[in-house]
């Protein structure tokens, strides 16, 4: 047991866990209802793994990022969203 949740009474420990668990279920259904693109920016897809986009491009760089996944278009790198889920799933 964290040592907050021993300081916590059960109580309010209950009433953290409910609030908590209400504002993931909303933050979850408000992503639903948004159009997903398949090809995202840089920026976009850092957002979608919930990174910045200067650690999403270091990842690419090292290779953690699958090639199928990368798009170069000009200067700009665009990131498959499929191919990115995907390999979070298989990792």
């Amino acid at each position: 047991m964290s040592l907050l949740a021993a300081a916590l009474a059960p109580e309010l420990l209950a009433e953290l866990r409910a609030l908590l668990q209400a504002e993931v279920t909303a933050a979850l259904a408000a992503r639903n209802l948004e159009p997903q693109k398949r090809w995202l920016t840089a920026e976009e897809a850092g957002a979608h793994l919930g990174i910045s986009a200067r650690a999403l491009y270091q990842r690419i760089r090292r290779g953690r990022i699958p090639a199928g996944a990368v798009r170069r278009s000009g200067r700009s790198v665009l990131l498959d969203r499929l191919a990115l889920d995907r390999s979070l799933e298989q990792s």
